[in-house]
């Protein structure tokens, strides 16, 4: 679509005629985000009212599908980075976010994490490392309030503010560990959001779970070490049947299905439904890719 086509689109959205918008409506979407700058030149230039609410609505649609498709690609792919995926999602949340900002932020606490590592210490000992410069130097930790701010579910706020709650600072967590190829992952406790330690010094395939898990990690309590037995005390006082999944890694889609729904209940109470709609669709992309 040429500017002159583009301009003579956008002078379409003020048609009272509901099938004459949603033609020009989708028209315009199906360039994708190569008429997005465009778009924004002429929300810039256009008076506040009908026209200028549905160029922000085009430019959002469009932001959303790019998002949906990257993160169609990230699930169907075999090499699934976390930082890639929560990236995804905090674009989802804040269009404007800088990949590189983000990455030079992560490879900050990385290096001062990695300089301190060496092959000959234990498992244990990593951990430590790991946790002195994590909770110690760079002071992450949770929100002490009960409010369930939803800025605090994404890596890129989590970054600048060092709070986060529960999930989100498991998911940093994660992140750092796989940067590092720490043999860590993430175990769906109910109510609880626990990390396991492998035996294996690879980061092991989701078939490869059978494999031996050293120690769990508590990211919530400063990275807190410790065995099946304190499971086994929840499960009872839980009154929780006994099941596998509790003691082993699960999948990086499990653990991005469960980080949607969290989000999404912590969006419903705004009333933003459009948000809620789009984070649901999100879900159903990674149930349907996940079966």
């Amino acid at each position: 679509m040429t500017t002159k086509h583009l301009v003579a689109h956008i002078r379409l959205l003020d048609d009272p005629d509901q099938k004459i918008y949603r033609l020009v409506k989708n028209s315009i979407i199906s360039k994708g985000e190569s008429v997005i700058s465009e778009l924004e030149e002429a929300k810039t230039n256009t008076q506040v009212g009908i026209v200028h609410y549905r160029i922000e609505d085009l430019i959002h649609e469009i932001n959303f599908n790019r998002i949906f498709n990257e993160i169609e690609n990230w699930a169907k792919t075999s090499d699934k980075s976390w930082f890639s995926i929560l990236f995804l999602i905090s674009k989802f949340y804040n269009p404007d976010i800088d990949e590189q900002s983000l990455e030079r932020q992560l490879n900050l606490i990385k290096n001062d994490i990695w300089i301190e590592l060496n092959d000959d210490l234990t498992a244990l000992e990593k951990v430590k490392v790991f946790n002195k410069i994590f909770y110690g130097k760079y002071a992450f930790g949770k929100y002490k309030t009960e409010v369930q701010y939803l800025s605090s579910f994404f890596l890129s706020e989590l970054l600048v503010t060092k709070k986060g709650n529960d999930l989100s600072l498991a998911l940093l967590y994660l992140v750092l560990a796989e940067l590092l190829d720490l043999p860590i992952q993430a175990v769906d406790l109910p109510m609880n959001m626990i990390l396991a330690y492998q035996a294996d010094e690879k980061i092991l395939a989701i078939d490869e779970f059978d494999k031996q898990v050293l120690f769990y990690i508590n990211p919530i309590n400063k990275g807190v070490v410790f065995g099946t037995d304190i499971i086994d005390d929840f499960v009872k006082k839980n009154d929780l049947e006994q099941d596998f999944n509790y003691y082993n890694p699960t999948s990086k889609l499990n653990l991005v299905i469960r980080y949607l729904d969290e989000i999404i209940y912590a969006v419903k109470p705004s009333g933003n439904m459009q948000q809620v709609e789009e984070l649901t669709k999100l879900k159903t992309l990674m149930l349907d890719t996940n079966i």
